[in-house]
């Protein structure tokens, strides 16, 4: 929810009750015969108190308002006198809802057109990404913490390689572009006012944007809490980045990458592309498992606190499915920086 589009909302709404009062006027001052014979004025109230019922549904729906409330307020919004309930109730909503969305300068998000159309394109706006070191160094605690759960960090030759490796990708690691592109994507992907389930690389909504999954609970939350959401999502993307590294290059290889659009614009078709799908074997994907299972776990504990996981189930295909992309998003971002540093060196 932006404040643009909470004003669109609002304007929409006020004029449909302007049109239903300034009827009525006409209505009551027209002359008794007048009145009785003038069906076409009857008609078009009947019309305006139908199109003000819907924008009174429309508003509420937006607000994220509870489904009994707004069967209320449509049930009262075409009497006279009784629409005031609705028209108040209503603006109240607005005025709460205004109050607690971010400032325009911490407004960070894609443009809607670009997410339901898959643009490449999606700007994000707002202050500066946040310090990737600090994110990498979040994401390998997170690894070694899901080697410790499953006991590989038992094994000398897993701890040894492992310090080795990471050592040479804290040297190495094409931070300002990896920045680039994950803080674009993650934006993408919380974006809730965006229209579909799709964009961002996705041929069919199989595996649905995480802003149209949850559309309805990212309305309701508080900046902090999509927050929150962006790290889970964050941190998923880095292991992920991070099992295609550390099983695969006996010596890092450092890309060179700093054009963070390019590589955005390479990596983004592939992340859900059958490609990719098919270089992920058993033993890859097993991988991405293990090593993320600590970021997934730590991501559903972020759900279950913002009360979000009843969408979310055993059962349920698609969440799971999307919730583990973001592992291969970033096994893929991997693959991507590789094959760009190679056609560089070429």
């Amino acid at each position: 929810m932006t404040n643009e589009a909470l004003t669109k909302e609002r304007n929409l709404f006020l004029g449909g009750f302007g049109a239903i009062v300034a009827l009525g006027v006409m209505a009551r001052g027209a002359g008794p015969a007048e009145a009785g014979g003038d069906e076409g004025l009857a008609f078009v109230m009947l019309l305006a108190k139908a199109v003000f019922v819907y924008l009174v549904f429309r508003l509420s729906r937006f607000l994220s308002q509870p489904l009994w409330l707004t069967v209320i307020y449509c049930a009262l919004a075409p009497f006279a006198v009784l629409y005031l309930i609705p028209l108040i109730g209503l603006l109240v909503g607005v005025g709460n809802a205004r109050r607690s969305l971010p400032s325009r300068g911490s407004d960070v998000r894609p443009q809607p057109n670009d997410v339901e159309a898959g643009h490449l394109e999606a700007a994000t706006r707002g202050p500066a990404p946040p310090d990737y070191s600090q994110e990498l160094e979040r994401a390998i605690s997170s690894v070694k913490a899901s080697l410790r759960s499953s006991g590989n960090d038992q094994r000398p030759e897993w701890s040894t390689e492992l310090e080795r490796q990471l050592g040479e990708l804290r040297r190495f690691f094409a931070r300002d572009a990896i920045a680039f592109c994950v803080e674009k994507f993650v934006a993408a992907e919380l974006d809730f006012e965006g229209r579909g389930d799709r964009g961002l690389g996705r041929l069919s909504s199989e595996i649905p944007r995480y802003g149209a999954y949850f559309r309805r609970e990212l309305r309701r939350l508080a900046p902090s809490a999509r927050d929150d959401l962006a790290n889970a999502i964050r941190t998923q993307v880095l292991t992920g980045y991070l099992a295609f590294l550390l099983p695969r290059e006996n010596a890092v290889t450092p890309s060179g990458i700093t054009d963070g659009e390019a590589l955005y614009q390479q990596w983004v078709p592939q992340i859900y592309s059958s490609a990719l799908a098919s270089s992920i074997d058993e033993k890859a994907r097993t991988l991405l498992v293990g090593l993320g299972s600590d970021a997934l776990n730590t991501h559903m504990d972020v759900l279950r606190r913002y009360q979000m996981t009843s969408s979310v189930v055993a059962t349920n295909d698609k969440a799971e499915m999307m919730l583990f992309y973001y592992h291969v998003a970033g096994f893929g971002l991997r693959v991507v920086e590789l094959l760009m540093a190679r056609d560089t060196r070429a």
